[in-house]
């Protein structure tokens, strides 16, 4: 009686598919510039999207040719909004946090080993530097991102 339920966030963009290979479609979003201006956009799904499906060569959305979608055809894409919060949490925590904790062991391991100011310093600088690398390689290892879902097609013939 008292629990809420909270509602799904479904994000969706438009695009064009560029290139087909191995059962995927590489898509082109058309990314409007109305989100820069409007007084939402800070907290607008719709914009975070936009961040997510950004234009340019780097745009291209990799996603699975489940509707047979041919080169040039319009599509729709769909992607649950909470889907981007844990790729950028996978992305950019988990390397932050290997930073951290990395920083600080050698920083300590140099205490304990009697080392300079100066030289804990640097094996914290290592330490750190290790950590992002660790953190990255273990998320490229473990974590297969959630690609956006082609729910519609729009053929240009």
């Amino acid at each position: 009686m008292g629990g809420r339920v909270s509602e799904q966030k479904i994000l969706t963009e438009q695009g064009k598919i560029v290139s087909i290979e191995a059962g995927f479609a590489y898509v082109q979003v058309q990314v409007t510039s109305g989100c820069n201006g409007c007084a939402s956009s800070s907290s607008c799904g719709t914009s975070a999207l936009a961040g997510y499906f950004k234009g340019g060569s780097r745009g291209l959305i990799k996603v699975k040719n489940s509707i047979q979608g041919r080169v040039g055809d319009m599509v729709t894409l769909k992607l649950d909004q909470s889907q981007l919060i844990k790729q950028a949490f996978m992305a950019y925590g988990i390397p932050l946090l290997g930073l951290f904790v990395f920083a600080l062991l050698f920083l300590g391991v140099g205490g304990e080993l009697g080392l300079t100011e100066s030289m804990q310093e640097l094996a914290s600088i290592m330490g750190g530097f290790i950590g992002v690398i660790l953190g990255w390689g273990i998320t490229r290892k473990i974590y297969d991102p959630v690609l956006p879902e082609m729910v519609e097609v729009q053929r240009l013939t």
